[in-house]
């Protein structure tokens, strides 16, 4: 087989190949050479060997000869690696091995930068290293993967421990008056010592009179005398707070608290019908007394409960706590619908007073024998007031006065509701 020698790295390869198979270069053209052994023709004969191995042989000019190139052993690699290159491969490979050794080394922290730097790098040709981010210093206690090998120096303790306690207290002022509503002022705070790290609070013994946030600004809310304390740890400071304005009352709060009627107007539509008048706001022992304008028309009990006599109209006063209520009673005892006409049927309520949400009564309208009708269509004039369904029970649901009403054989029937709150 015929081989040829790269002109660039020496490797020996086939003759057929077109390219060295190490460096890649492209093989040149006539430089295959036999596998048979090349003898350089020197044109003289071989001289004797004397005069040792730098002796020249004759007519060689002086010149050694060039060495024969040996033909590749049969069955050889003719693809096989020099040894240099091998050798050089080995180094690097090694040098390689050795660098991740030592940097794997420096980031678990067994090596520091300057060993690094004077081992294994040389000052003049060291890459300069990039700049990287501070870590926080980890506390004693981060330090330890196990807490009971942590300990802490008694310095640290001493570090922790910086609280100062509270020995003593004062305000500068001890006294405030105050002459109308929303007037304010403000109090200072005196500790001992004056280091101390004790949380300050206010406290108000009465806040409908004034109010203090814990900055030490006092208001005045209304009339009257309050205590404003300032506490620090076991220790306080009172200052007495005077409102020296009347007090004035909330209008609703006001309006809360006096007497009154559940209902201020009433109607009846058949003699001998009753409804109990209530009044609401007063002690269980106060004294209330009922009376009627007109006992022909209606009459009252000791107890509210107003009786139908005849038709008219009278008003029924209550008298409680030095105030004075009316409530009007109208009787049309006819059994007349809206439009007056006679019609023989009767609601079983025309004027009803109801006092929480939720307090329900049922209408009904029976026939002139007395016989309860039964498919009739009720309906509220305000349903946010109270609700009724088809069998005429009537619901509370706020505050108001609405009418129901259902219409039978061509004439209308109406109850008046009134939602109140007792």
């Amino acid at each position: 087989m015929d081989l040829r020698v790269c002109e660039y790295c020496g490797m020996e390869y086939s003759a057929d190949a077109s390219v060295c198979p190490i460096c890649g270069r492209p093989a040149t053209p006539g430089a295959a050479v036999h596998p048979a052994e090349t003898v350089v023709d020197t044109g003289a004969r071989t001289a004797p060997k004397k005069g040792g191995k730098f002796a020249a042989k004759k007519g060689s000019g002086g010149k050694k000869a060039a060495p024969v190139q040996k033909p590749a052993e049969p069955g050889g690699n003719i693809y096989a690696i020099p040894k240099w290159m091998m050798a050089a491969i080995c180094v690097i490979l090694g040098l390689a091995v050795a660098a991740g050794a030592v940097f794997a080394l420096y980031q678990i922290g067994y090596l520091d930068q300057s060993f690094v730097s004077l081992k294994f790098q040389d000052e003049s040709t060291a890459p300069i290293p990039k700049e990287t981010e501070e870590q926080p210093q980890k506390t004693p206690e981060q330090r330890y993967t196990n807490e009971e090998d942590y300990h802490a120096d008694p310095v640290e303790e001493e570090q922790k421990d910086l609280s100062v306690p509270c020995t003593g207290v004062s305000l500068d002022k001890t006294a405030i008056t105050f002459q109308e509503t929303e007037q304010f002022s403000n109090v200072v705070v005196r500790t001992e010592p004056a280091g101390c790290t004790e949380e300050i609070t206010f406290t108000s013994a009465d806040e409908s009179v004034a109010t203090v946030n814990q900055q030490g600004k006092i208001v005045a809310v209304n009339g009257g005398s309050t205590e404003i304390t300032a506490t620090c740890g076991a220790y306080s400071a009172v200052c007495l707070v005077t409102c020296d304005f009347a007090r004035t009352e909330d209008e609703n709060e006001a309006d809360a608290q006096l007497p009154a009627l559940s209902s201020d107007d009433m109607t009846f539509t058949y003699p001998g019908e009753q409804a109990t008048l209530l009044v609401s706001n007063v002690p269980e022992e106060a004294e209330i007394l009922f009376s009627s304008a007109d006992e022909g028309i209606a009459t009252v009990s000791s107890s509210g409960v107003i009786t139908a006599m005849s038709s008219g109209t009278t008003t029924v006063t209550v008298q409680t706590m030095g105030q004075t209520l009316e409530c009007v009673v109208r009787c049309s005892l006819n059994g007349a619908g809206a439009d007056g006409e006679e019609t023989g049927c009767t609601l079983s309520n025309y004027d009803v007073t109801m006092g929480y949400k939720g307090e329900y009564f049922r209408l009904t309208l029976k026939d002139p024998e007395g016989k309860t009708i039964t498919g009739l269509v009720w309906t509220s004039g305000d349903t946010s007031v109270c609700t009724v369904d088809e069998k005429g029970v009537v619901t509370y649901v706020a505050k108001g006065t609405t009418v129901v009403s259902t219409t039978y054989e061509g004439t209308t029937y109406e109850c008046i509701v009134r939602c109140i709150v007792r």
